[in-house]
């Protein structure tokens, strides 16, 4: 998940690093979510639609679970929720979810 993280460093400043990262992290951890959604959105803007929903659909397929957003005690400082949502995503909220599912079936 290094990669992943290093990726979030570069996206302001080296866009061709930040994808190069990216692809790095998916073929390092490919049950992960957020680095196939990245990525995903980062071809979307681009204007490559048909490879930023395949990226993103990959990415909503590792989901293991969603919860509502009405059921959520937010603690900022826990540190395994944001591992959990933010590198890995196996959690993952249902307006997030909602979200990215939208921009597959647009």
């Amino acid at each position: 998940m290094l990669s992943y993280i290093l990726a979030w460093h570069y996206k302001g400043t080296d866009i061709c690093k930040f994808d190069s990262l990216l692809n790095e992290s998916i073929q390092e951890c490919p049950k992960h979510i957020t680095n196939f959604t990245d990525l995903g959105k980062h071809y979307l803007d681009k204007g490559d639609k048909e490879l930023g929903k395949t990226l993103i659909w990959k990415g909503v397929s590792n989901v293991k679970l969603i919860y509502k957003d009405s059921n959520i005690d937010y603690d900022p400082l826990d540190i395994v929720r944001f591992v959990n949502e933010r590198i890995t995503g196996v959690f993952m909220t249902e307006n997030m979810y909602h979200s990215l599912n939208k921009l597959i079936q647009t």
